[in-house]
């Protein structure tokens, strides 16, 4: 009986979990901030997402194939974006 309770108590948290857990909607026309597992970090917009890549332009232009799984976690990038006046 003891065993049984746990059982069901252990599967109610597990079902909590999964129940917490959603799917990440992009915006187009936010600006986000990637960290991968490695450390690395890229600033910009996502462009596309499959279920095993994300595409991404950073604000440099670059466009970028990260697979998912190498995603530590993303956020919305905080603060606000300024072009360069070039230096004449």
């Amino acid at each position: 009986m003891r065993w049984n309770l746990l059982f069901i108590w252990l599967m109610v948290l597990v079902g909590l979990v999964f129940a917490q857990q959603k799917k990440v909607e992009f915006q187009p026309d936010r600006s986000y901030r990637i960290v991968l597992k490695d450390g690395s970090e890229f600033v910009g917009k996502v462009l596309k997402v499959e279920e095993t890549v994300l595409y991404f332009k950073t604000t440099g232009g670059v466009e970028v194939k990260i697979p998912r799984g190498q995603i530590e976690y993303v956020e919305t990038a905080k603060g606000k974006l300024v072009q360069a006046q070039k230096e004449q």
